[in-house]
């Protein structure tokens, strides 16, 4: 295991996630249990424990073999979005009543900058995540 570095930004504080998330599971449990969980319950509180942390450490297992895939295709989704945006822009009709001389300039340079960008764009598609950094 690699040595992390010491926690840094402003995102989102997990706890009151974690809160809600326990408070939510506990009303689901209602229904399925009849009551909340609750000490001398008649059930082996280390077996249950046990039992959850081995399917956890599945369920993280699975995680990280899905992983690279799942990039994969967020990546891939992201990418086509960006192309398809700067497509738009390329195919974009020029305002009524302008001038027509001019317009056709800043469109012709346009849409090199435009065809540039799209073809960087699907050149970056192709590499690995940890070649873009």
């Amino acid at each position: 295991m690699a040595d992390q570095p010491t926690p840094t930004g402003n995102g989102t504080p997990i706890l009151p996630l974690v809160i809600l998330d326990l408070e939510q599971r506990q009303e689901r449990s209602i229904p399925k249990y009849g009551t909340v969980l609750r000490a001398h319950n008649g059930r082996d509180a280390l077996q249950d424990a046990l039992e959850e942390a081995y399917d956890q450490v599945m369920y993280l297992r699975q995680l990280r073999e899905e992983w690279p895939a799942l990039v994969a295709k967020v990546r891939a989704a992201a990418f086509d979005q960006v192309v398809e945006l700067l497509e738009t822009f390329l195919h974009a009709e020029p305002p009524a009543g302008a001038v027509t001389n001019e317009l056709d300039r800043i469109a012709t340079y346009s849409n090199g900058t435009i065809r540039r960008a799209i073809a960087a764009v699907q050149g970056l598609q192709s590499q690995q995540p940890g070649e873009l950094l």
